[in-house]
């Protein structure tokens, strides 16, 4: 495996914390898109629609951000949030399909746990779905 790799540096013309920009462009990327900025607008939406959702897709994003620069994955898809973008929809999924209330502290360990599995998940598939043209 080798020794972790360095995290990438924060993308041009942003000037937040690196593990912010990249959970933020983990949750834009739910919708394909690049950007802190769009990031940012979406999970406040999810917020204003159901502050719970916007909550767990938060959280599931930072958990599957953070398991990804610990395990030493690609700094490069960090950096875009290829990694978030799974973490923050299972924290969705749990937040409605789980039936448990909002607020359960059940349902967000289960959404922290859920999403950090995402990221060495993805790493592992990655080989196996081939390259985009």
């Amino acid at each position: 495996r080798g020794a972790p790799k360095a995290a990438a540096a924060p993308q041009a013309g942003t000037l937040l914390p690196p593990f912010l920009d990249e959970c933020l462009r983990g949750v834009g990327q739910v919708i394909f898109l690049n950007s802190p900025a769009s990031g940012a607008l979406t999970l406040a939406a999810l917020v204003y629609g159901d502050p719970w959702l916007g909550a767990l897709a938060a959280a599931g994003t930072a958990s599957a951000t953070a398991t990804a620069r610990v395990a030493g994955l690609d700094a490069a898809a960090i950096s875009a949030g290829l990694y978030g973008y799974n973490g923050c929809l299972v924290g969705c999924a749990f937040a409605v399909f789980l039936g448990l209330p909002a607020g359960s502290p059940a349902a967000a360990a289960a959404a922290v746990g859920g999403a950090a599995l995402t990221a060495p998940l993805a790493a592992a598939l990655k080989p196996l779905c081939g390259g985009v043209p």
